[in-house]
């Protein structure tokens, strides 16, 4: 079964710190997906040691413990598609998209917005993580887990992204 399969998503988003940018872990799973030149607020996803746009930089002064500014998006494809095929499906197109490898440093005294760098203790298992639902479990059940797993927030001292292959739905599996 091609990944290119039907692709719906569902539109439960929270707000959330991201880089501008027009492509997500979930996009890279399509074939289709091809970028030749992809921009940030900044300029070429390519360049490092960027600052953090004004917007950017306010989502992470305003997370708290108690008040997570995370948004999340929930892919559905049609068929049971295995963690393993969908982790080396990304890892090897991580390359097209070199933000994905970059952390916020934050700046002594928050004398300037924190800078993104190339992190290089970069370990994709720390952001492609697989839950296994029960058996029997149901699409519902998909979408409360797929909340769940959202709430806590984003360890800091990486990448600021993360995706859950949820499986265990009969003939579905959710990102």
């Amino acid at each position: 079964m091609a990944m290119t399969n039907k692709v719906s998503t569902l539109s439960y988003h929270r707000q959330h710190h991201r880089e501008s940018c027009f492509t997500t872990p979930s996009a890279l799973l399509l074939e289709t997906h091809t970028p030749s030149i992809i921009l940030t607020q900044r300029g070429l996803l390519g360049d490092s040691n960027v600052r953090l746009s004004e917007s950017d930089a306010g989502f992470l002064y305003g997370e708290t413990a108690s008040g997570s500014l995370q948004t999340a998006s929930i892919t559905v494809l049609d068929g049971e598609v295995s963690f393993e095929r969908i982790y080396k499906h990304i890892e090897a197109r991580l390359h097209l998209v070199p933000s994905f490898r970059r952390r916020a440093i934050w700046v002594p005294m928050n004398l300037a917005h924190p800078k993104w760098v190339d992190d290089p203790d970069f370990d994709l298992t720390n952001h492609i993580v697989h839950h296994e639902l029960p058996p029997g479990s149901s699409m519902l059940d998909a979408v409360d887990a797929a909340v769940e797993l959202n709430e806590g927030l984003m360890d800091r001292e990486r990448p600021l992204w993360k995706s859950f292959v949820i499986t265990g739905v009969p003939e579905r599996t959710l990102l």
